[in-house]
Formats: structure tokens, C-alpha cells, sequence
């Protein structure tokens, strides 16, 4: 927070890992079995971190929101993701300063969140999509042409923006990492190349959503996930 403020950078907190886990994969803590979705316990947890959050952060300016939690897992309905943002959205606004916004993952089915919540007059709601190329199955990964996964991208943009006439639209992570091995088809001098294009055509597909995410700034690492060594390396203008 002191950095954000000391440099004008508005800070999202991004709750990840949720007790129990709300997915089963490694970046929620947890690899295995998921249990935050059937234990009434590890949900109320969740809740009370996020509000000892909104309460910690209230008079920090930096703050800009809260997301309630990180990529859920994708279930039918999604009954019970439901009931939690609406709580959890509720609890927070009782602690939280007038203005935090308030962002919720879609659990990788837009369309089926959008709406869940409908905003408090002093907390707006924004949904957040993921999207990486790998998330592609495997075999489409090496099947499909960059001409049509890069047509594919603006559709995904297209539909996005028409959800932005319930709450805005944010992309919480993107980065030009390319899956599988579908740079093997094309010879090393090339893959600066492609890498680029990829990630100007995401930009370009996601440009007229309230805003974007690069994940992430900085890792062990120079490469694709290490956005700071891309802004040097030249991919970014």
C-alpha cells in the first residue's frame, strides 16, 4: 500500500487462497481436493478475512478494491459462489470506505455471473475474466491457426463488452504466454514475433473493457510472465 501510494498505483487485493481452497489448485494453497464449496465453515472464514481486509485498508487511499475470490472452480449454477459474493459483499460494505469497489471472478462463465451482484450506491461492482491461451484444450492449442484463435479473441471481446452493460468488465489476468507447443511449429527467430502479435491482438480484443491486468509485474525470471523485462525487451509501447 505505501508503495502504491507513494508511486499513484491504485492496488487490488485479490483474495487467493481461500481455507479449504475454492479450487484444488496450486495457487489457491492447496493442491487436491476442494472443500471450500462444502463447508459452510470455510466460507464464513473467507468472508471474515475480507472484511478484517476492507477494515485494515479503510483509510488507505491506494486501495481501489477487493476481490471476493480468485477463480472459483467451474461448477453448474454456481448456487453456492453465488450466495457467497452476495454475503460477502453485504459484510463488506458495512466496514469498507464509501468508493472501494467490490470485484468478483466469474468462475470462467460470464455470462452465467454476470448480474449476481447489483451495486450498493457507495460500492460499485465490477466482473473479472481470466484468459490465457492455454486455456485452450490441448489439442485445439495445436489444431487452430493463430488467423482464427486471433478471431476467436475479438468475439470473446465483443461478447465481454455487451456484459459491460450490467457492470463493468475487467481481464484480472492475460499475458502472451503461448501453450503447449505451438511456437514449435515456427523457427526461433520467429517467436519475438508471434509473442508480440499475440499480445497486441489481446489488447486490442480487450481495449474497451474498463481495464486490464498483465500477470505478472515482476518474477524470479526474465520472460512472458515477467511484465517489466517485456516492457524492456520492446513488446510493449
Amino acid at each position: 500500500m505505501r508503495m502504491g501510494k507513494k508511486y499513484a498505483i491504485n492496488v487490488l487485493i485479490s483474495l487467493h487462497g481461500a481455507p479449504g481452497s475454492q479450487n484444488g489448485l496450486d495457487h489457491s494453497g492447496r493442491i487436491g481436493e476442494a472443500r471450500w464449496y462444502d463447508d459452510a465453515a470455510c466460507r464464513e472464514q473467507t468472508i471474515d478475512v475480507l472484511k478484517r481486509l476492507a477494515a485494515r485498508y479503510r483509510d488507505d487511499t491506494a486501495l481501489w478494491g477487493i476481490e471476493l475470490l480468485n477463480e472459483p472452480m467451474m461448477k453448474l449454477f454456481q448456487s453456492t459462489l453465488r450466495q457467497f459474493y452476495k454475503k460477502a459483499y453485504h459484510e463488506i460494505t458495512t466496514v469498507a470506505r464509501p468508493g472501494l469497489a467490490v470485484i468478483m471472478h466469474d468462475a470462467f462463465m460470464p455470462r452465467l455471473m454476470s448480474g449476481v451482484l447489483w451495486p450498493y450506491e457507495n460500492h460499485p461492482v465490477y466482473l473479472d475474466h481470466h484468459w490465457y491461451h492455454f486455456f485452450l484444450p490441448s489439442w485445439l492449442q495445436q489444431r487452430v491457426s493463430f488467423k482464427w484463435y486471433y478471431r476467436f479473441l475479438r468475439l470473446k471481446g465483443h461478447a465481454l463488452r455487451r456484459l459491460e452493460r450490467t457492470q463493468p468488465v475487467i481481464i484480472g489476468e492475460w499475458s502472451g504466454i503461448i501453450g503447449g507447443k505451438k511456437l514449435s511449429e515456427y523457427p526461433q527467430k520467429r517467436h519475438d514475433e508471434i509473442i508480440g502479435r499475440h499480445i497486441k491482438e489481446q489488447q486490442a480484443a480487450f481495449s474497451e473493457l474498463y481495464g486490464q491486468f498483465y500477470w505478472s509485474y515482476k518474477t524470479e525470471e526474465r520472460g512472458v510472465y515477467h511484465y517489466r523485462s517485456m516492457v524492456e525487451d520492446g513488446f510493449f509501447e
